[in-house]
């Protein structure tokens, strides 16, 4: 997936906030909301299952 379509989906979602600063060159930056932070835990879930699927360890926290 294209960094351009995974923002413009997450942002969709509500998942991270845009921030525009008004400088040359034009700088964005991403910032993960109150709502994006709730599906951390499910998306760590689906990573684990994945990489079990692939017979990899999953990384130790």
């Amino acid at each position: 997936m294209a960094h351009k379509m995974l923002t413009s989906q997450l942002r969709e979602l509500g998942m991270v906030e845009q921030i525009i600063f008004r400088v040359a060159p034009p700088k964005v930056e991403y910032k993960i909301t109150a709502t994006g932070m709730l599906a951390i835990p499910v998306i760590g879930m689906i990573m684990k299952y994945g990489m079990e699927m692939m017979g990899v360890d999953p990384p130790a926290h």
